[in-house]
């Protein structure tokens, strides 16, 4: 009958002397490694964890990388016209990416409804803040001020509606009367850029909780406005159906 091994820990195998490493690990050991960025070692800082919050763990040292470090690093490398530079390009990009998401909804189905009622205006609100969220979550530093993030989703709904109506004034309907035309550049444009700025406010909250307890932004702050936002849009879908397909927006 053979022995039992000893619990020990100092009779594990690599404090015995018998330990012989996987050979894929010394392979990998001996690669070039890729520098850590600041960026990278705030994703993953120990101090950021919510057990080492300041009044359980005591006040972190400093240059430990936290992300409280690296957004204030950021914010002083990031100047004025950087932050609007990027603003703008988000704002016009946002429009032509959501575009996409006018495209669900086309046919007399029964999902073709639930398309133009529930998941095309999901798609759309949260395509046209998408990258104004990820600038929000990732790097926040890139906006200077809460008036940016308000300004994108102002300008990211105007340019969505402008490309939605160029197709439906010129592809979707064939000759619009010039009823169906004001209709289009006055009501839709206005639903579309109303929903945009209520679901920017949301960002804007979670932006300005981020910059000012200097930690990563809670999104789970502008889920509510941008729910709101898909609603209004999906009840004027629904809406417009019962009046009139060509109303929607």
């Amino acid at each position: 009958m053979t022995p039992p091994r000893d619990p020990s820990v100092f009779d594990e195998p690599h404090l015995t002397g018998d330990f012989a490493p996987d050979p894929s690990e010394i392979h990998v050991a001996g690669q070039p490694q890729e520098p850590v960025t600041s960026e990278g070692r705030a994703d993953h800082n120990v101090w950021d964890e919510p057990g080492m919050d300041g009044g359980l763990a005591g006040v972190a040292p400093s240059g430990t990388g936290r992300f409280a470090e690296l957004l204030e690093a950021r914010q002083a490398e990031t100047g004025f016209a950087k932050s609007w530079l990027v603003t703008l390009g988000v704002a016009l990009a946002a429009g032509p990416w959501a575009v996409l998401g006018a495209f669900y909804g086309s046919g007399q189905t029964v999902f073709s409804f639930l398309a133009i009622v529930a998941i095309g205006p999901m798609v759309e609100e949260v395509m046209k803040v998408a990258l104004a969220l990820w600038v929000v979550e990732r790097k926040p530093w890139l906006f200077r001020g809460r008036f940016q993030i308000l300004a994108v989703g102002l300008l990211a709904g105007l340019s969505f509606a402008s490309l939605e109506n160029l197709v439906y004034l010129y592809i979707y309907i064939p000759d619009p009367s010039p009823e169906i035309v004001a209709w289009r550049l006055t009501v839709c444009t206005a639903l579309h850029v109303g929903c945009s700025v209520i679901a920017a406010m949301g960002l804007m909250k979670a932006w300005q909780g981020a910059v000012t307890e200097r930690r990563r932004a809670d999104l789970t702050i502008a889920f509510p406005y941008i729910i709101t936002a898909v609603v209004i849009h999906g009840v004027y879908n629904f809406i417009a159906i019962l009046i009139d397909p060509v109303f929607r927006a």
